[in-house]
């Protein structure tokens, strides 16, 4: 059985129509910290942080961060994993009005057609990795079923959505015409759940963090039964776990674990199609203490494979997750350049069972 992550964030500038990497984005700590790793700082933040840190020297300009500059790192790090077989792309749609269906301002855009345009440029893969389409598709664009006519002619494997950041809710009783489609379809549905600061919404604010952003609550995993009662077969990203402590004075640190086990437990009795991916699970103590849970019977086996890729691929998590350690495998990630392999490594090394990481290809239908 292959190995392959359900969960590869593509981004593109706005020098490809239609999509978007706002100022905002990229100056957030998630969106540095990506630069920094994947060395394609956009020019402006580099020379912004070496005037914080050297401020007596003159600014330098650097290489512009383009489209194609993004695309070509994030395929260099496709091309040099030996421990995957295919990659999952993700897509991200822009907000939509809810009453209009017209497209509003949005800070991350990624267009179908450009992940798409990637897979087909590289002939659906990248020396030997297979490519897939992640597609997102906003219910509430007024064009929703056309375009899910152009992702299922593509072969799109899944649909993600980032419910607080696309103002989303998945509860909306208006989605059921969406739902049905997609279970006719048999697409699955890719959801955010859970805390969420990688890809903001127009008016979050960072301080004070008392101050609730009512859009989060789109990404509480409950909301997501009305797709679980169509027949969707729904992937909750993330485990729906928190990445920070309760003291982090962070509004949006629910822990929704427990919440996610119970609907485990119900799925098993209601016949519901769910699942959860592990992706970024080792990125701080606190998230993998709090999902180390779900890897016991007879949760695990509803755990998939995803890696939340160019987010932090080391294993942050302070030995919370050690189900079962090998010290090898923990040196193997710890050494590797890879970004990639240094993420199903950490998560080999730490107990995460071989038929977690081989489960992404079965649900997804990937032969």
């Amino acid at each position: 059985m292959s190995v392959v992550d359900a969960h590869f964030h593509i981004f593109a500038t706005d020098d490809v129509p239609g999509c978007r990497l706002s100022t905002r984005a990229r100056y957030r700590p998630s969106g540095i910290v990506a630069g920094c790793m994947l060395r394609i700082l956009d020019d402006g933040l580099h020379d912004d942080l070496g005037a914080l840190f050297r401020p007596h020297r003159a600014p330098a300009r650097h290489q512009a961060l383009t489209s194609a500059l993004i695309r070509d790192r994030l395929l260099e790090e496709i091309r040099g994993c030996g421990h995957l077989d295919g990659v999952v792309l993700l897509a991200l749609d822009a907000v939509y009005d809810s009453e209009t269906g017209k497209q509003q301002p949005s800070d991350v855009v990624v267009t179908n057609d450009w992940v798409q345009h990637i897979i087909t440029a590289h002939h659906g893969e990248a020396d030997g990795k297979r490519l897939y389409l992640g597609a997102s598709v906003n219910p509430h664009r007024a064009d929703w079923r056309q375009e899910l006519d152009r992702i299922q002619g593509w072969g799109a494997k899944l649909i993600k959505w980032i419910p607080s950041s696309q103002r989303i809710d998945p509860a909306d009783w208006r989605l059921g015409e969406f739902y049905r489609e997609l279970a006719l379809r048999e697409i699955p549905l890719l959801c955010h759940a859970g805390p969420e600061d990688a890809v903001p919404d127009e008016p979050r604010r960072w301080w004070p963090p008392w101050k609730r952003n009512a859009w989060e609550l789109f990404n509480h995993p409950r909301r997501l039964v009305p797709a679980l009662e169509a027949g969707v077969t729904v992937i909750v990203a993330h485990c729906a776990s928190p990445y920070l402590p309760w003291y982090a004075l962070d509004s949006s640190q629910k822990n929704y674990v427990p919440t996610l086990a119970d609907m485990f437990d119900e799925a098993d009795r209601r016949g519901w199609k769910l699942y959860a991916d592990i992706s970024a699970l080792l990125l701080t103590p606190w998230r993998a203490g709090k999902v180390r849970r779900l890897f016991a019977p007879p949760y695990v086996k509803r755990l998939i494979y995803g890696s939340d890729f160019p987010i932090p691929t080391s294993d942050f998590s302070c030995g919370r997750l050690r189900l079962d350690a090998n010290s090898e495998l923990a040196d193997q990630a710890s050494s590797t350049d890879n970004l990639l392999d240094r993420d199903v490594l950490a998560k080999r090394s730490v107990g995460v069972p071989e038929e977690v990481m081989e489960r992404t290809a079965h649900v997804l239908r990937i032969a």
